[in-house]
């Protein structure tokens, strides 16, 4: 067999196993693509009876509004619930933490705001009138220390 002849089975074999490769990595795309999408966080009807276990809620920081966080807890998946819960609570020794301030739906971001508006109850006027605190919930604060200025209410 001429060199020639060597040379151009050596380029169809390579081609076949190039194209072998690439179906081998089409299909298994094909698989990924075919797996069913990721369900939304939000349920379509929150569940309104849902209630934080009492051990819990004892467990939840200080700047959260505990019965905001139980209307957004029953507006969410139930597989999510205990992990969303630990991101508003005193982690356990040697736990790593992480506080959740924002969400992609509006409806879940503007319960959010009223989870950590009491973040922001002892904060001076300018804090709350400019920011400075990284907690959602500044614009639900001044709106309410607003409301509590016009009946009169002490701050």
């Amino acid at each position: 067999m001429s060199g020639h002849a060597r040379s151009a089975i050596v380029r169809v074999f390579m081609f076949v196993a190039c194209v072998a490769l690439l179906y081998g990595c089409e299909h298994s795309q094909e698989d990924l693509m075919t797996t069913p999408e990721m369900q939304p966080l939000q349920l379509q009807v929150p569940e309104a009876d849902y209630r934080i276990a009492a051990e819990d809620r004892a467990r939840i920081v200080p700047d959260v509004d505990a019965d905001a966080l139980e209307r957004l807890l029953g507006m969410v998946r139930p597989d999510v619930r205990m992990e969303m819960l630990r991101m508003f609570q005193h982690p356990a020794p040697g736990e790593r933490f992480g506080y959740l301030f924002e969400f992609s739906e509006p409806e879940l971001q503007a319960v959010l705001e009223e989870v950590w508006a009491p973040a922001w109850e002892d904060a001076p006027d300018e804090i709350l009138e400019k920011g400075g605190l990284p907690h959602p919930g500044r614009e639900v604060a001044l709106r309410r220390r607003e409301e509590r200025r016009r009946r009169g209410d002490a701050l």
